[in-house]
């Protein structure tokens, strides 16, 4: 579960060498803030389009 999490970090910080064969250093933690951002922006999208859907049936 960790290792599914860690693979989510988009914000790795990249290493001039190779760490165990990668180039960036992954953490659950880093994981787990890629996975709210992207959970924020999808509820920030349904938002707006539950706005709009709302304006088109006051028209």
């Amino acid at each position: 579960m960790l290792q599914l999490i860690k693979k989510f970090d988009r914000n790795g910080e990249p290493i001039s060498l190779n760490y165990k064969g990668k180039h960036q250093h992954q953490t659950v933690t880093g994981g787990l803030i890629t996975l709210f951002q992207i959970c924020g922006i999808i509820a920030f999208f349904f938002i707006l389009l539950n706005r709009i859907i709302g304006k088109e049936k006051n028209i």
